[in-house]
C-alpha cells in the first residue's frame, strides 16, 4: 500500500483506476498515465484544490501516479497483481477502446477512513467492477460529502477485451449515491433507453441535483433538478493533439466552480469548456507530463 502523508486533510477524494494507456493515433503509439484519478486529480490540483486519490496498482506500475505526486496530490494506492490498462484508438472525437488488464476492485475498507475527512468525493469508475458496490452503498447512506460521479464505467461492458456500450446493472447503485453526475451524450441515450424515462424523470428517480452532458466538439448542456437546461459551446481547437482526458478535465473544473466557487451553471460550464479545449490542444496536462516508458 502506497500512501502519502496527510491524505486525511484533502477536500477532494477521487476514486477509480489509474491506468496505463496506450494511445494509438496517426499510426503512432504512445504510453501515458490515465484514468479519472489522473486527469481529474491533476485538474483539481491545478485549480488550487487539495486532492487525494484512491486507486489500485501493480507495484511495477508505480510510475503511473508519479504525475500526481509531483503535483502534491495525496496518494492512497492499494496493491493489485495488475494495473488497469487500455489501448485507445483515436480518430478525432471517435475512439475505440480495448481493455487489456484490470486492477482488483476498490473496496470500502480502503476508503472508509478517508470518507470522514473530505468535502467532495468524485467516483470515476472505468468499468463495472472498478469500484465495489459496498462503496456505492456507503456513499448513498449518510456520507457527509457531496458525491459526484462520472458514469462512464457503468455505460460499458468488455467483450473479448473490447469496450462496448452497454448499461451495467450496478448503475442503479452509483446513481443512488450521486448528487452531480457527468455523462457523454451517447451514455445518456443508453441510460434513458435502459430506464425507459426522460432525463428529468431519471433525475427525480435518483434525487440528482445536476447532470452534466458532454457532446465532444459540439459542446453539451447541464440539466438541473428543476428541469432547466443550460447549453454550452465547445471552445474551438484549431489542431487536436489528443482528446483523452478532456471530459475528466471538464468535469473537475466544473465541480470546482460550482461547489467551491459557487459560480453559476453558465460560468462553470464556460470555465470548464476553456480547460477542456486546452486539454484537447495539448496545453493543459501535456502529454510529456504523463509519458510512460513501455514497449508495445
Amino acid at each position: 500500500m502506497q500512501q502519502s502523508d496527510g491524505a486525511k486533510k484533502a477536500d477532494w477524494l477521487v476514486v477509480g483506476s489509474a491506468t496505463v494507456d496506450c494511445i494509438v493515433q496517426d499510426n503512432a503509439a504512445v504510453y501515458k498515465s490515465g484514468g479519472v484519478v489522473v486527469y481529474g486529480g491533476l485538474a483539481l490540483a491545478r485549480q488550487g484544490e487539495s486532492v487525494a486519490v484512491c486507486c489500485n496498482l501493480s507495484a511495477c506500475d508505480s510510475d503511473v501516479v508519479n504525475p500526481l505526486e509531483r503535483e502534491g496530490v495525496m496518494l492512497h494506492c492499494g496493491d493489485s497483481l495488475a494495473t488497469t490498462s487500455f489501448v485507445n484508438y483515436v480518430d478525432g472525437d471517435a475512439r475505440r477502446q480495448q481493455m487489456t488488464a484490470a486492477a482488483v476492485p476498490i473496496q470500502l475498507s480502503a476508503l472508509s477512513e478517508l470518507f470522514g475527512h473530505v468535502k467532495y468525493v468524485v467516483l470515476g469508475p472505468l468499468h463495472p467492477l472498478d469500484i465495489s458496490e459496498q462503496v456505492m452503498s456507503f456513499c448513498s447512506n449518510g456520507i457527509n460529502a457531496v458525491v459526484c460521479v462520472d458514469v462512464q464505467g457503468f455505460a460499458r461492458r468488455v467483450v473479448d477485451g473490447w469496450v462496448e456500450p452497454d448499461i451495467a446493472p450496478q448503475v442503479r447503485s452509483v446513481l443512488a449515491a450521486a448528487q452531480i453526475v457527468k455523462m457523454a451524450r451517447e451514455e445518456l441515450e443508453l441510460l434513458l433507453a435502459w430506464g425507459q424515462c426522460n432525463l428529468v424523470e431519471l433525475m427525480r428517480m435518483y434525487s440528482l441535483d445536476e447532470v452534466v452532458v458532454t457532446c465532444g466538439s459540439r459542446g453539451g448542456y447541464i440539466c438541473t433538478a428543476a428541469g432547466e437546461e443550460t447549453h454550452f459551446s465547445a471552445v474551438n481547437v484549431p489542431q487536436v493533439v489528443d482528446p483523452t482526458g478532456a471530459g475528466d478535465v471538464f468535469f473537475a473544473v466544473y465541480l470546482v466552480e460550482r461547489l467551491q466557487r459557487v459560480s453559476t451553471v453558465e460560468r462553470a460550464a464556460e470555465r470548464a469548456a476553456e480547460h477542456a479545449a486546452a486539454q484537447v490542444a495539448g496545453r493543459f496536462i501535456r502529454a510529456g507530463e504523463l509519458g510512460l516508458k513501455r514497449s508495445h
